[in-house]
């Protein structure tokens, strides 16, 4: 269950450049859910509004991390990921340890180029509540 308030204090700053074309966009409309199977915590930060949705998904196993970026085309909050590069990424969690309904708060700073044309840099704080899938 996703909360109604406000649980992530992230900007994204995207920019493109095609030829002598540039421009950029900027959201800072994200909410954090995080659900914990296994031996690993999904951590979903996104701004899915059921009709397109941008963030990142981080994946947290044995004390490594990975993020995949959401594809922003998706509809009916359907989940599908885009590939791109990483140029910089950082995490901060406050514990190491996950269970169900234990807080868990963070920050993440993640830079991207998403194609030949986009970077993105997504970068903020976020707090939830571990949920068991």
């Amino acid at each position: 269950m996703e909360s109604y308030t406000r649980t992530a204090y992230i900007v994204q700053h995207a920019f493109y450049y095609d030829g002598p074309l540039k421009g950029s966009f900027l959201f800072n409309d994200y909410k954090c859910s995080a659900q914990y199977e296994n031996d690993t915590l999904s951590i979903l930060l996104n701004n899915d509004n059921g009709y397109f949705g941008n963030g990142v998904l981080v994946k947290v196993f044995n004390s490594q991390f990975y993020i995949k970026d959401i594809d922003p085309s998706t509809l009916k909050r359907e989940k599908k990921f885009i590939k791109s590069k990483v140029l910089e990424q950082k995490l901060v969690l406050n514990t190491n340890k996950f269970n169900k309904n234990d807080s868990i708060y963070g920050f993440i700073d993640y830079k991207c180029k998403i194609d030949s044309l986009v970077y993105k840099h997504f970068r903020g704080y976020f707090k939830t509540t571990i949920q068991k899938n």
